[in-house]
């Protein structure tokens, strides 16, 4: 392996652990991720001549912690580290680092706009100018937006560490989000990004720990989210036909569809409704194993699936949701009850600009027979597509 492709390893399979165990030494994550940044360009200089070691995740680790120390070199603030660095040589801890990481970027001292962006650039380890593409805002806003994050971060001395209760139920909404938004950042990459893809199974993997770690009562959601993204990967290796263009689901060949995913999340799932009454993403799990029993896209069982994003609705009344229940009773009803929904929808204007929405009415008026209509949605669905395969995606439902 080169060095460049070692050190996007790291950086792919191990950012959130790096920034975390730092951050220990540090006591602030901005600073931390400065160390390790500048641990990665240490690397990059010195790997080439002297070759990429037997654990690079290790000397990265190592290096970052050298940095770290350099900054508190000076009277009691160097022994009042120590332990903290002896801790942080504690391998077994580097999970625990990584949660802790989702824990300081959930914190409610920031708003809601900003924990998205610090989960994205800590715990994900995305760029700037990726994290901005994800807000749809220029580079430069996105960058003195992270910066006033992390200033607040270090002034208001916001620990990295996963919190004890009750603080902690307050604050776990805010980190299953984050997590899960690391997920679909790797999932809707597509075949030829696989660097990108591995977010996704970062992110199932912290929601695993998450899910073993958190006590009984705690941990509902979070083994509802772990069975939502193991049936999303499930699902993930008939998205993509053989020259990359995104499949519907109701026409991939779902003998594809990894079978060993399913059944894991299927015990996820299982673990999660043992534990109470299903929130968001336990419904959401529930809806794609509804999907994954069905062995053809005509055996699906829309009447659970009109049940369970009923319940979805009214905890998660967004248009998205309000658009997947209107296409679920169409299939059920017929395309008159979907067309009056989607009209309802019309009205409300935030999906305007969402070409799923657009070419869900045009599937439905094609359905009832008012094809000059249907030819309309076709064009705005492809109008605001924002990317190629989305484009391709889309003119191939439409000849469909």
């Amino acid at each position: 392996m080169s060095p460049s492709e070692a050190l996007a390893e790291v950086r792919r399979r191990d950012w959130a652990r790096l920034v975390g165990a730092t951050a220990r030494i540090t006591g602030d994550p901005g600073t931390a991720e400065d160390c390790v940044q500048e641990a990665f360009l240490r690397a990059w200089d010195t790997w080439p001549d002297r070759g990429v070691p037997d654990e690079p995740a290790g000397w990265v680790r190592q290096t970052a912690r050298n940095l770290a120390l350099d900054r508190y070199r000076r009277g009691k603030v160097e022994a009042d580290r120590l332990g903290q660095v002896a801790r942080a040589q504690d391998e077994s801890r580097q999970d625990e680092d990584a949660l802790g990481l989702l824990f300081a970027c959930a914190h409610p001292a920031l708003d809601r706009e900003a924990q998205v962006a610090l989960t994205l650039r800590w715990a994900a380890g995305l760029e700037t100018p990726a994290i901005a593409k994800a807000f749809l805002v220029s580079e430069e806003t996105m960058t003195r937006r992270l910066t006033r994050a992390k200033t607040k971060v270090r002034e208001s001395g916001i620990p990295v560490k996963v919190p004890e209760e009750p603080w902690r139920e307050d604050r776990l909404a805010a980190v299953l989000g984050g997590l899960y938004l690391v997920f679909n950042q790797g999932n809707d990459a597509d075949p030829l990004e696989a660097d990108r893809l591995t977010l996704a199974g970062e992110a199932l993997r912290l929601t695993e720990d998450l899910a073993r770690r958190l006590g009984p009562g705690d941990d509902a959601e979070a083994w509802g989210l772990v069975a939502l993204m193991r049936f999303t990967l499930g699902r993930r290796p008939g998205r993509f036909d053989s020259t990359g263009t995104l499949v519907t689901l109701e026409a991939q060949d779902r003998t594809l569809w990894d079978q060993g995913l399913y059944a894991t999340g299927r015990q996820a799932l299982v673990e999660a409704l043992s534990r109470g009454a299903p929130g968001i993403y336990t419904l959401q799990a529930a809806l794609s194993e509804v999907h994954s029993r069905a062995l053809r896209a005509d055996d699906t069982a829309w009447d659970e699936l009109v049940a369970l994003y009923d319940r979805l609705v009214f905890l998660l009344p967004t248009p998205v949701t309000r658009l997947n229940r209107a296409v679920a009773i169409g299939r059920l009803r017929g395309p008159q009850a979907a067309l009056a929904l989607l009209a309802d929808l019309a009205t409300d204007g935030r999906l305007d600009e969402y070409p799923y929405f657009h070419a869900a009415c045009a599937e439905f008026l094609d359905l009832a027979g008012h094809r000059s209509d249907a030819e309309q949605e076709w064009e705005k669905a492809l109008r605001w597509a924002s990317t190629e395969a989305d484009r391709r995606a889309l003119d191939r439902r439409r000849s469909r």
